[in-house]
């Protein structure tokens, strides 16, 4: 019977794990801030044009990990941010005065865990010019850009190949992803729904 009940609960703390945005101006000064929501083996990730001077003062604890946000603020060899992976909980706090809170842009991003361990989902933080490739016939790419909402995203030098089909969409990848197409802004092939114009 404990290992039913054990089971059950495991299932049910993993049916609450939902892809988040969290605004760095969410976090008041010396409030330790739990993060709900969140799965073991699931990362975190900083987009972020603010000042490092100020993420230095937004802690993150997860597990036995303790960082900074500065810390996350920079990229790998291979060009993909730097992340924080999830072990069991997330609490964040930050000694910046309120005023200064507010003033901040970034936000973190916090994918489930089965999008985490998907080799085909990928994270870009966009502080510049980014060459995103993806060698994967059916590939998630989620673009962070740390200029919103003082900049807007743009995409060019589109090379596909002609046998595949690509989508924009906005917001974060759901539970679902895979399902939900409802947000698609873009795609190709494009359909018009009265069927005059169709193309490849």
């Amino acid at each position: 019977m404990t290992k039913l009940l054990l089971f059950v609960l495991i299932s049910l703390g993993a049916i609450n794990a939902i892809p988040q945005v969290l605004k760095l101006t969410l976090f008041t000064n010396s409030v330790n801030s739990m993060v709900n929501g969140v799965e073991d083996g699931s990362r975190l990730y900083l987009a972020s044009g603010d000042d490092n001077k100020y993420l230095k003062n937004i802690n993150v604890t997860s597990g036995s990990t303790w960082i900074t946000l500065d810390q996350l603020n920079d990229f790998n060899d291979d060009g993909t941010p730097k992340f924080l992976t999830i072990d069991g909980f997330l609490t964040i706090t930050t000694s910046n005065e309120d005023t200064v809170t507010g003033s901040l842009t970034g936000y973190l991003y916090l994918p489930t865990r089965e999008q985490a361990k998907d080799p085909d989902f990928s994270v870009y933080v966009i502080k510049t010019s980014h060459t995103v490739s993806t060698a994967a016939m059916k590939s998630t790419v989620v673009i962070l850009n740390t200029g919103i909402t003082r900049k807007t995203s743009l995409v060019t030098g589109i090379n596909q190949s002609p046998n595949t089909n690509i989508y924009f969409q906005w917001g974060i990848p759901p539970v679902d992803w895979h399902d939900v197409t409802n947000n698609t802004f873009f795609r190709n092939e494009i359909v018009l729904k009265n069927g005059t114009y169709e193309t490849k």
